[in-house]
């Protein structure tokens, strides 16, 4: 069974790098990433909702597999989407995990959301997968680089193809870094959004 899953995602990797992800994409994602909340978070439950979020996840899902690099002809080792010379991708990847939440801050404020519990928890998830690979890719490397890490040397036929460390302990205290600074973001966020509902006395559901 998990083969089958697995197999089965493969396939549909395979045929979503078939396309050319390029910066037609990545504008297209960014547009409905940022502007559909706006439209279906003021919808009462309908199937038009559920048309627009699901997109709206569909596109989620989409921007951050292409970040990782499973949309594009390069590899990526076990690293969530880390490159040695930093993904371009990062810091507009952190803005607009910041940027989507403007619309749930704006209609949990003004108490038109259907359940905060339930928007908070999209949130957090979607904040988790958005801004954690960028903030751990951000922060592991420049701590990495800060504390005098470099990368090679790179020897043999396939030299270059998987990221080798010249200083691998403290490359792993630049991820254990960069994985608590992953997994706290998120939660700042949330933790943010629910001060500001509190402060409006909207108080969560």
């Amino acid at each position: 069974m998990i083969r089958a899953v697995a197999r089965f995602l493969g396939t549909i990797i395979d045929v979503l790098q078939s396309f050319n992800f390029g910066i037609k994409f990545q504008s297209l994602a960014i547009c409905i990433i940022l502007c559909l909340p706006w439209i279906f978070l003021t919808l009462e439950k309908s199937i038009k909702r559920r048309i627009l979020s699901s997109i709206w996840f569909i596109f989620v899902l989409l921007w951050i597999l292409y970040y990782l690099g499973f949309l594009q002809y390069r590899y990526m080792g076990p690293h969530l989407g880390f490159i040695e010379d930093g993904n371009p991708l990062s810091i507009t990847t952190l803005i607009i995990g910041f940027l989507f939440t403007i619309p749930f801050l704006y209609y949990g404020v003004k108490d038109k959301l259907e359940s905060k519990r339930k928007a908070l928890f999209h949130i957090g998830l979607i904040s988790f997968l958005m801004t954690g690979p960028a903030v751990y890719n951000l922060v592991s490397l420049e701590f990495y680089l800060f504390r005098g890490g470099g990368f090679g040397p790179y020897i043999g036929d396939f030299a270059g193809e998987s990221t080798v460390f010249s200083n691998p302990e403290i490359w792993s205290e630049s991820v254990r870094i960069g994985l608590t600074s992953c997994f706290a973001t998120p939660l700042l966020i949330c933790f943010s959004i629910w001060l500001i509902w509190k402060k409006y006395r909207q108080d969560i559901e």
